[in-house]
């Protein structure tokens, strides 16, 4: 193929137009403002599914040595501002569930000097109704103990802290 001064101005200016679109949509969405780590939406529609690789969060707290029940405190409040940033943008959603997920760390690999992958665990998953999250807002996620939660919401651990 014969490329000429033209086509690769073209193909320059395509590139442009890319990488200015993708800057544009990958901006934070509204629940990773409230939270560390990444949200994605893993399933649309009526039963709407966000996942949270909460990694740093929990690196953090266990680093800490912050004790197990607050951690896990901490976690729960952290996926309600998670479900409460992403209630508006999921506007067909009866149920908004989001499953916590951290990745497991193995040892120190000898020829690369950095911790390996063990795998992930799947921590808990955090339900609610929309019409709840919305109502509550952003005060669903307040300092653990304060007593503003979703009274409805459905926690189910299926993992457990390192």
């Amino acid at each position: 193929m014969i490329q000429t001064a033209h086509s690769s101005r073209a193909i320059s200016f395509g590139l442009c137009v890319f990488w200015a679109l993708l800057c544009i949509v990958a901006r934070p969405l509204p629940g990773q403002e409230s939270s560390t780590g990444t949200v994605i939406v893993a399933r649309g529609g009526a039963d709407a599914v966000l996942i949270w690789d909460a990694t740093p969060v929990v690196a953090a707290l266990t680093s800490s040595k912050t004790p197990h029940q607050e951690c896990m405190r901490r976690l729960e409040s952290e996926a309600m501002n998670v479900l409460a940033g992403h209630a508006v943008s999921l506007p067909v959603a009866r149920t908004i569930s989001v499953r916590v997920v951290y990745k497991k760390l193995g040892s120190v690999s000898p020829e690369y000097g950095d911790a390996t992958l063990a795998g992930l665990e799947a921590l808990f998953i955090l339900s609610a109704r929309r019409t709840d999250i919305v109502q509550y807002g952003k005060d669903i996620g307040r300092a653990p103990g304060s007593g503003a939660t979703i009274k409805a919401a459905k926690l189910t651990v299926t993992g457990d802290l390192p």
